[in-house]
Order: structure tokens, then sequence, then C-alpha cells
């Protein structure tokens, strides 16, 4: 896929809210409208602001051409308008696969065009639950099968992944949530979290299709360490949903009932170097991700773990303890039309593969959008029509 291009788009509401010292901004949202390199697909919105350029997907376009063919995806070979999704909490990219964790359907589906369209089978003739995130090393496939409380190996053979291997922490039965390959250092990176239940990092490869720790030994969990090796005391009150390997350190938000959450800013083996405090008004934190030049925070509950969605944009990680960030206006992605049932549209991870980050909404009838922020911190969202 080549990289993004311009299409022109309208003004819709307005930008977050003033947060201490941060500023009002303005934003955008996605309505192709008559100037847009296709025509006649959504009629223009009747918007009063001028347009301005934010960034599609050229994938995106291929897909709008099918459309008109009458032909959007396949799945296992079958013409769909739709994928089915359903809360989906992860779009993400390895090597030549794209893979969709399609969460609240407890499928995952795999594709080489992000077209056609391939389910993996669970194990055994059993049914992931819902699982939230895969990894891939270019053979072996982890998916963090989250409500099963394992996670699961697969390879790929033949055109298709194969089921190899099962971890569920030597009978402690984590809920692991997130999963990532780093290719520099050739290392899965997992966490598990659960409330009432202290968070156990991971560090692992796969051999033979079975889980092995860095000695190559049997893989243990192992709970977040103070650089000087003791424990960092969160335990009971804390959950985390997701991490971001960024250089050399690892980000991760946490969402603490017993004291403010807070963006732990570790090392590469899970050792807290710095910890950020974060305004209650935040909630309860999903992702952090670097987008453009900003720093976008995604949280999916209140401080009390009730649904509450929020994202936040701050140019440096210690702004967002500082006051200095914006919340983005939520109407942006959470409107009536876009409801799933009667809960609310909740943004969660962020994934970034070429040349574009990928945001998914739960409980969103357009569950998976492509997010950009500018060079003002204004943050623009475009629908992918991936459903």
């Amino acid at each position: 896929m080549s990289s993004i291009k311009p299409i022109k788009i309208n003004h819709s509401s307005s930008y977050g809210m003033p947060i201490k010292d941060g500023t009002l901004k303005e934003s955008t949202v996605s309505n192709l409208n008559s100037n847009s390199s296709i025509n006649h697909y959504i009629d223009p919105s009747s918007y009063d602001q001028p347009e301005t350029e934010v960034f599609t997907l050229p994938s995106i376009e291929k897909s709008f051409i099918d459309l008109f063919e009458e032909i959007l995806f396949t799945l296992n070979g079958i013409p769909q308008y739709s994928l089915g999704l359903n809360s989906p909490t992860q779009i993400v990219k390895y090597d030549d696969f794209y893979f969709i964790v399609n969460t609240f359907s407890n499928s995952i589906l795999f594709s080489k065009e992000m077209v056609h369209w391939n389910l993996i089978e669970a194990p055994n003739g059993e049914s992931f639950n819902l699982a939230h995130s895969v990894a891939f090393d270019g053979n072996y496939l982890v998916i963090t099968d989250t409500d099963n409380k394992r996670m699961l190996s697969y390879v790929y053979e033949e055109g298709n992944f194969i089921y190899k291997g099962s971890f569920d922490d030597n009978g402690l039965k984590t809920r692991f949530h997130y999963v990532i390959y780093d290719k520099t250092v050739d290392t899965y990176y997992a966490i598990g979290s659960e409330f009432g239940d202290v968070t156990r990092t991971y560090e692992f490869k796969i051999k033979d299709g079975q889980f092995v720790g860095l000695d190559g030994k049997v893989l243990v969990g192992q709970e977040i360490k103070n650089s000087n090796g003791s424990n960092y005391v969160n335990e009971n009150q804390s959950y985390v949903r997701s991490f971001t390997i960024e250089n050399d350190l690892i980000l991760m938000p946490i969402h603490n009932l017993n004291k403010s959450s807070e963006i732990l800013i570790m090392d590469k083996h899970f050792n807290v170097q710095k910890s950020i405090l974060l305004p209650d008004s935040i909630g309860g934190v999903t992702c952090v991700k670097k987008v453009n030049d900003y720093y976008v925070l995604t949280s999916s509950t209140d401080r009390e773990g009730h649904l509450s969605s929020n994202i936040a944009v701050a140019k440096n990680l210690e702004d967002f303890a500082n006051g200095k960030f914006n919340l983005v206006d939520d109407s942006i992605y959470k409107s009536l039309e876009s409801y799933t049932g009667s809960v609310e549209p909740i943004p969660y991870f962020i994934e970034s593969f070429n040349d574009i980050h990928w945001l998914t909404i739960n409980n969103s009838k357009t569950p998976i959008w492509a997010i950009h922020v500018d060079e003002s911190g204004n943050v623009n969202l475009l629908d992918s029509h991936i459903k």
C-alpha cells in the first residue's frame, strides 16, 4: 500500500475543552463531499466551516471501488458487504499480514491486502473468548485469548494459521490482554491483568509452538518491578489493558482505583523508571501511543470503572500530569447513530502501519478509524469503512 494522501472534508464540532492552560482547538471529522476523489458515495454534510485537508487511506479507495462493483470484502472466500465486526479491539500488521481481532464476535481475521479476509479457528473445536490482541514473528502467531485466560500459538502453513500450543501461566489463569512482537530483539512481550490481582508481565519466545522464557526455560509471569528489583506496589486495585514499545522504553497506562491512574515509563524488561500520575478527568486509561508529534491517550472508563470514554492529546507525556492536554470532543466518534445497542462507543487500541495510525472503537457501527494529529494538536478521524 502506498502512503496516505489528502482529500477534502468538512469541519464539525469544536475540539476538546480548555484544561488548565491548555487551549481550545478545532477538529474535523470524516465526511466525504463532492470534491472527494470518489464522488457520490456519501452526500456532502451541511457544515458551515471551510474545507480542510486531512488524510485518507489508499486501501479504502480500493474498497470504495469494490463497493461500486457490489463486492466490498470476501470472508473465507464468500463475498460480503460487511465483515461483521463487533467491537474489535485491534487492527494490526506484522510482515505481510493484516489482522483484525474481532473481540465481541470471538473471531480473528487475517488478510494480505485488507479486502479478502480469512478466519483463524480456535483450537480443538472451541471458541475464542473476548480475545484482545495478536503478535507475529514471521513464523508463529500469538493470540491473547483473554477471557479463556490463556495465550495461544499458531504457525502459518499452506495458507492458514494452524494451532500449536497454549499457555495459561502455569495454572494461574492470567487474563491476558495485550501482546507485541519486537523484531529488534526477537522477543514477544505480553501483559495480563484483572482487578483484584497483580498485573503480570511476560517476555518470551515460541519454540516448537511452546512458550519459553528468554532463558529457554518454562515461561513464568513476573510482577512489575522497580529499577532496583523490588516489586512496584500496585496490587489489588489496578488494571492494565495495553502498552507501547517506543525505542528502548515501554509505555504502560495503568488504571488505578485506589489512587490516580498513571503512565509507567519502563525499560524493556518491565522495570519502572518513572511514573506519570494522571488527573482523574482522564479516567480508566486504555492505550497510549505517539501519533505524529503528539501522544494520544484513550480511556474507556471513569476512575471508578464505569463506562466513560475519552481521547486526550498532549505534546509530551509529562503534559498529561501538568494539565497541558486537551480532551477530544467525543461527538466526533460518539453519536446516537453510532451506537451498537445501548452501550456508548469506546476508543480502544491504536496501532501504526502503512504510514497510518489506526484506532478501534468498541460498541460502534463504525469500529475502525484512521487517526491523525496535525502540527497544532488537532485530531482528525477518518472512517475506514471496514465494518
